[in-house]
């Protein structure tokens, strides 16, 4: 038995035992609501319960048998990994992060070469040795290989059915962790570049499927750019549309890095020379 204080102000019991245990499988949860094997304030609880500060929580699960890795190997070589990261977990800056999990996975002090959001998922570069990364970092930056995301979005997205680069401005509050989108151009604000293509749109749902080609990387960019179109994306807690999402049972926002495409053949052959495509895995 593990026992928890709830130090949020209000999280749904679900989501709090991901911030503690990020690689425990999702059916291990739900089995342990069935059988009331989870207490919250001494009570035993069978349904996914929101939680407020100091609710005290017990958790009657074998962690260390129902961990699996929250990372699927996309591509390695001797130089660098890429993993396709799960959905509900940071690539670093926290205990049980992505990072921590690798180097203890591979015994090694790994790096990483660029990050996503916690509830972002899909493929992400990481350096095996500490030489290499300002190189692979360079070349992500300088995109001699194409990042592509696929989200889900609010609404019909036809009206960019090509591949369409739009321009805007955005301005980051670091105090609110906030970002605004505008049309034109403001005090503070930065030059943002975001293609965008549909791929489909299921008229019963109101949603799309589209592809984002991020060729500006400010944060929250591809999040904050779709809802300042009116289509935000499905499952977004920060920019998308509440009522939407209060129906839709997506537990993260619908958002996947899907592919890493090379522009320009890395001469120092670290990096690979064909694209390396994921799946979505939408929660």
């Amino acid at each position: 038995m593990v026992k928890y204080i709830v130090d949020n102000k209000e999280i749904k019991l679900i989501d709090f035992i991901y911030t503690k245990h990020p690689a425990l499988s999702y059916s291990a949860i739900c089995k342990a609501l069935r059988d009331k094997d989870i207490k919250v304030n001494g009570k035993r609880i069978n349904e996914n319960i929101l939680l407020i500060k100091n609710d005290v929580i017990q958790l009657y699960i074998n962690i260390e048998n129902n961990t699996r890795k929250p990372y699927k190997i996309a591509f390695e070589n001797d130089k660098i990994l890429i993993v396709s990261k799960d959905q509900g977990i940071t690539v670093n800056n926290e205990k049980n992060s992505l990072i921590d999990i690798i180097r203890s996975d591979y015994k090694s002090d790994y790096e990483l070469c660029h990050r996503l959001d916690r509830n972002t998922g899909g493929l992400i570069i990481i350096s095996k040795d500490k030489s290499n990364t300002p190189h692979i970092c360079k070349l992500i930056n300088e995109r001699n290989f194409r990042k592509l995301y696929t989200a889900i979005v609010v609404g019909d997205m036809r009206r960019y059915k090509e591949n369409t680069i739009l321009k805007a401005w955005l301005f980051k509050d670091a105090k609110k962790n906030t970002v605004y989108v505008y049309d034109e151009e403001r005090k503070f604000t930065k030059e943002i570049l975001t293609g965008i293509r549909c791929i489909s749109y299921d008229a019963a749902k109101n949603t799309s499927v589209v592809e984002i080609d991020l060729i500006t990387g400010r944060t929250h960019q591809i999040r904050a750019h779709l809802a300042h179109l009116g289509n935000p994306i499905v499952g977004d807690g920060k920019y998308g549309d509440y009522s939407y999402n209060r129906q839709s049972g997506y537990k993260y926002q619908a958002l996947w890095a899907s592919s890493i495409i090379p522009i320009i053949k890395d001469p120092s052959g670290i990096m690979p020379d064909e694209s390396v495509i994921d799946t979505p895995r939408f929660k």
